[in-house]
């Protein structure tokens, strides 16, 4: 009697071929077993080891954590990629102002010694004495 694979192990092998965008030939000439192999791991038939979880999420771009735990530990993952995605963002936009922030001091610096040598004077005006 043949050992059955683990139908969850099967549903995410599948998912992650299909986030991956191959098809089971692909998968399966890359993991070097046969088509048919691939199948019947995809189907549940056959066991779908802890070396082969791993390099199918390797093949296809999904944390092993997803191969291992579904799709609970893929929302944990993605959490904290999408955590480290908004960090670099705000890194770079950090760097960003900071180069730009010499140009804006200059500028401000400029306007002043403008106004300075205008003797421009934005205080409230003085009521006029007219008593």
């Amino acid at each position: 009697m043949r050992n059955p694979g683990d139908p969850e192990h099967a549903a995410r092998v599948r998912a992650a071929r299909a986030y991956a965008g191959l098809d089971q030939a692909e998968v399966a000439q890359k993991l070097g077993k046969s088509v048919g192999t691939y199948k019947r791991m995809e189907q549940g038939t056959r066991p779908v080891s802890k070396p082969e979880r791993t390099k199918i999420a390797q093949l296809c771009g999904v944390p092993i954590e997803f191969m291992d735990e579904g799709f609970d530990a893929l929302m944990i993952v993605s959490d904290d990629l999408l955590a480290r995605k908004v960090l670099e963002e705000v890194r770079a936009l950090r760097q960003d102002l900071a180069a730009q922030l010499p140009t804006s001091r200059r500028m401000m610096e400029a306007i002043a010694r403008a106004r300075a040598a205008l003797d421009v004077d934005d205080g409230p005006a003085e009521p006029a004495n007219t008593g």
